[in-house]
């Protein structure tokens, strides 16, 4: 697995809009909850 481009084999702690790639699929991590984020 890799996280923003760099590979990753332990646990660790995801920031808003980090990318998390498995194999060839890319995901971005968005909070649904946090000071940056308004329910419209």
């Amino acid at each position: 697995m890799h996280l923003n481009d760099e590979e990753v084999d332990v646990p660790v702690e995801l920031k808003p809009h980090d990318i998390i790639e498995l194999g060839q699929t890319k995901l971005m991590f968005v909070p649904l909850c946090g000071e940056k984020f308004q329910w419209a």
